[in-house]
């Protein structure tokens, strides 16, 4: 009887020597991380920039802004008031942060990172060159940071420059740039870099070729002459006669623009009050009425979220074509 008392105790023994192995505290932690996380464990933790009564919660937004959630969970550490050693974020701890409006979570997609997210949202092109208009806010914040930002570019400004605000010490982001665009209180430009001119690289003596080229086209292109006056004479050939490259240029390139127009040059433009979604077709409707063509084509300025512009032919087709705009005959009084 006794032998068969201490196998019933060996077995019961055995029996629950595995389920206190199987729990241990990594195996819970990871168990709770999983099942019960509030998102994904990719997700990036952005810092809203709310401030807390608490100070242990302004350190550890701090600590884990642009990082991820796996890597922050049960492994960052912050300190706080109720305790003098340091804490360990933890489960509570990121719930807390969401449900009270500190912090926010954003999944990024594969092959994408932080940079390339914020350029995407970005109203302009990075590459832009900040102009503040000279408004004055009643915010001082505002106004600060309209005199950082002043001459430089929006990928230099956005998510780098620091500015005082009543509320602290404040990074410049992509809603303050909404803001300022909105309110008028910065403008935009996109500086194009000037072309590569070949006249530059050419010596001095070789610079009346391209001119003597020219001036072959153009005479082929007029209606032949009489015998007399079409009679070849050696003073044509000197380089006096010869008209300026400038000259010839800009008569080539008009002749060109006139081809690849929808309308004729001296059409009288009217807008036919469609609303864009764009502000910028909607300024250069109202600046080109009762204008005509030639008066505006490669003359007129518009400011567009891409930066201060110059109405072009593919403007005039796009607008033609949309429904923006009209045209009027020639010989009709402009409509203003």
């Amino acid at each position: 009887m006794k032998a068969m008392a201490k196998k019933t105790m060996a077995k019961k023994a055995m029996a629950k020597k595995p389920t206190v192995k199987k729990t241990t505290k990594k195996n819970t932690k990871a168990k709770e991380t999983k099942g019960e996380l509030p998102c994904s464990p990719r997700a990036t933790m952005a810092p809203t920039g709310k401030r807390a009564l608490c100070s242990g919660v302004n350190n550890r937004m701090t600590r884990c802004k642009g990082k991820q959630v796996k890597d922050v969970l049960w492994k960052m550490k912050y300190k706080s008031p109720k305790s003098q050693q340091h804490l360990t974020y933890n489960l509570q701890d990121l719930r807390y942060d969401l449900l009270r409006g500190y912090l926010k979570v954003k999944v990024l997609r594969a092959g994408t990172s932080a940079a390339s997210s914020s350029k995407g949202e970005l109203p302009c092109s990075p590459n832009a060159t900040m102009l503040p208009t000279g408004k004055v806010a009643l915010c001082p914040g505002v106004n600060n940071r309209m005199k950082g930002c002043k001459g430089k570019k929006v990928v230099d400004v956005v998510g780098k420059m620091g500015y005082k605000s009543p509320k602290g010490q404040l990074v410049y982001n992509v809603r303050d740039l909404k803001y300022d665009l909105l309110r008028g209180y910065v403008k935009v430009k996109l500086l194009r870099a000037p072309p590569a001119s070949k006249a530059t690289t050419v010596a001095r003596g070789r610079k009346s070729q391209p001119a003597m080229k020219v001036m072959k086209t153009t005479k082929a292109m007029k209606a032949p002459r009489s015998r007399a006056a079409s009679a070849p004479t050696a003073k044509a050939e000197t380089p006096n006669d010869v008209p300026n490259a400038t000259s010839a240029k800009s008569s080539t390139s008009s002749s060109s623009t006139k081809g690849e127009l929808p309308c004729s040059v001296y059409c009288v433009m009217r807008p036919t009050g469609k609303l864009a979604k764009c502000p910028g077709i909607n300024q250069r409707m109202e600046r080109c009425n009762g204008k005509r063509v030639q008066e505006v084509l490669n003359k007129l300025e518009y400011s567009s979220p891409k930066g201060s512009l110059t109405y072009s032919a593919q403007d005039l087709k796009y607008d033609l074509r949309c429904g923006y705009l009209e045209v009027l005959a020639p010989n009709s009084i402009p409509w203003r």
